[in-house]
């Protein structure tokens, strides 16, 4: 009887030749998503070597989501905006936003962004 690993190496030669298994696509789509989701690089880092990436994917990947948000001030405050607005912290807060400072800030510190970002990503005044 075959064992399971020889029934599936031809499987996985001809999904790989077809372009459905590239793990450098999967790798910069997932760091993309997890940045939308508000998540610092990281965070990013981290799940992508927990899902068994090897380091130079997971390098290529954090680099492409760096490039992309690098007119945005950094990939990190692009994701702080992000979780921010998502939770409307800081300046989505109205009025209340001052009473809440200190609040928010640790909600973005356990969520893993420097201070300097998380006080970026809530002293924003214009929305997008």
């Amino acid at each position: 009887m075959a064992t399971a690993q020889t029934l599936l190496a031809p499987v996985i030669q001809i999904l790989q030749a077809e372009g459905s298994l590239n793990d450098v696509r999967y790798g910069q789509d997932l760091a993309s998503r997890l940045q939308q989701q508000g998540k610092p690089l990281k965070v990013i880092a981290g799940q992508l070597q927990a899902k068994g990436l090897a380091a130079s994917v997971v390098k290529d990947a954090l680099q492409q989501v760096q490039g992309a948000a690098l007119v945005d001030g950094g990939a990190d405050l692009l994701a702080a905006r992000a979780y921010v607005a998502r939770r409307r912290l800081g300046f989505w807060r109205g009025d209340a936003a001052c009473d809440y400072m200190q609040k928010d800030m640790g909600a973005l510190a356990r969520r893993g962004f420097s201070y300097q970002t998380a006080k970026r990503a809530l002293q924003r005044t214009e929305i997008e």
